[in-house]
């Protein structure tokens, strides 16, 4: 009987541990994080997840060409900035950006697809990423990440893309940002 409580009890403790560690839905960050800082938007990065599709790795998601956060099956992240005109990309990743104009208390969407082994983006309507998110746990930086993110940043990684700066016929300047050495 003493081994079966003992057992009984490492349970209890380890599940307690699990649900602990365990992240907020989608409907919890949204309660949580609802007021946007005057001036800035959101950006929300989402990843579903397929059962049986190949592993693309977590490759970080760059705005501006800056390390942002993760990408993840079946997780997402978000990050608010000034309002102005940004540059989405994925590391390792040859794709075109995603060019996003932001305005102030506005909530814009990212999907990250996987196609084989290469991953895509593309913006999503507010109504089919809300109901895609609604299945997703929140997957923030972890201490150890944001270290590493914020050792390579400059104080203006989060400052809008200049529009003025592209040539013309382009909504925005050429893919030329700058990228800091990963340590």
């Amino acid at each position: 009987m003493n081994r079966r409580s003992g057992l009984i009890a490492i349970l209890a403790v380890t599940t307690g541990m699990l649900a602990a560690c365990a992240r907020p839905s989608y409907d919890r960050v949204e309660e949580q994080y609802a007021t946007l800082p005057a001036g800035q938007g959101r950006i929300y990065f989402y990843q579903p997840s397929s059962a049986g599709d190949p592993t693309t790795g977590n490759p970080y998601v760059l705005v501006n060409g800056w390390k942002t956060g993760r990408t993840s099956p079946g997780n997402f992240f978000f990050v608010n900035r000034a309002a102005g005109l940004y540059s989405i990309t994925i590391d390792y990743n040859s794709a075109a950006p995603l060019m996003l104009q932001l305005a102030a208390g506005e909530t814009r969407y990212v999907r990250v697809n996987k196609g084989g082994l290469k991953l895509t983006y593309n913006e999503e309507t507010k109504e089919k990423a809300e109901a895609e998110l609604a299945t997703m746990t929140y997957h923030g930086a972890a201490s150890r990440e944001r270290k590493t993110i914020k050792r390579t940043q400059t104080k203006n990684y989060a400052a809008p893309l200049d529009p003025s700066r592209a040539p013309a016929g382009q909504t925005a300047p050429p893919q030329s940002f700058p990228v800091p050495p990963v340590q």
